[in-house]
């Protein structure tokens, strides 16, 4: 209990923080089956004037944070700051929170298997066309620890991807995660603090996962190393951690930028 309270609160930190004059879509549950869940997918979307594309946030920890339509704010964005607000010099971007309904998996969890099914996948889907539509512009999908499990099997699992979304960006990505197709095609950013503490979301892990990809895409594949920053308080949740790039906002923010619009 404790733990998941601090979960929450992180996540009020870092990824739902929504100020007054920021949106919140209720995206209907893609499937209407007697034994599916019904809930609307909630989404918190934040637009920049003269942004070029949309970058859409796969949570990690539990997926799930509570998100309601009447949600209101202000409050702060994390690592996410200079991207929701576009504050960062260069091109800007508008930003997309994906809650789920219900809880995919806890941090550190080794099944992870919730991330991987048909529901989950066709949820991604709805809030990638419901903002494709919305907005006419390119769609990034951005996974940061679980949500980079999440990220790998909707590419796995979706044969249209390439056509769906313009690129995909894994931060401090969880070991388990892969992409099995082969070939690759689609512009793919891995982003890791090099001294992530975290113990299922490991540096080496990641460079193997980006030089797995690397000799399969046949798009362009980079990985950035984070440095620096903080690292207080736990490996996996706390907002001054390398896992969550304390201290090294900017970096995080620059990297994203230049690759998406390289």
């Amino acid at each position: 209990m404790r733990i998941l309270s601090r979960l929450i609160s992180i996540a009020a930190l870092l990824v739902i923080s929504i100020p007054t004059y920021a949106e919140v879509f209720s995206i209907p549950a893609p499937n209407q089956g007697f034994f599916d869940n019904k809930e609307a997918t909630q989404t918190f979307y934040k637009g920049n004037a003269n942004s070029k594309a949309v970058m859409i946030f796969l949570p990690g920890g539990p997926g799930s944070f509570g998100l309601k339509p009447d949600f209101v704010g202000p409050r702060k964005y994390g690592m996410f700051e200079e991207i929701a607000n576009g504050t960062n010099s260069g091109a800007k971007l508008d930003y997309v929170f994906m809650d789920s309904p219900y809880v995919l998996s806890p941090m550190n969890s080794k099944n992870l298997s919730i991330r991987s099914t048909k529901d989950h996948m066709d949820r991604i889907r709805s809030v990638v066309d419901f903002y494709k539509s919305k907005t006419g512009k390119p769609i990034w999908l951005l996974g940061h620890s679980n949500g980079t499990y999440s990220l790998a099997q909707f590419i796995n699992q979706t044969p249209d991807y390439d056509k769906l979304i313009a690129g995909a960006i894994f931060s401090s990505g969880r070991n388990e995660r892969e992409i099995t197709i082969d070939p690759i095609n689609l512009p793919i950013l891995v982003l890791h603090h090099a001294e992530d503490t975290c113990p299922s979301t490991q540096f080496g892990p990641a460079q193997l996962f980006y030089e797995s990809v690397k000799s399969r895409n046949r798009s362009r594949t980079e990985f950035v190393a984070i440095t620096g920053g903080t690292n207080d308080g736990e490996a996996c949740f706390a907002p001054a951690s390398h896992h969550m790039y304390g201290g090294s906002y900017s970096q995080f923010t620059n990297a994203v930028q230049q690759f998406i619009f390289k």
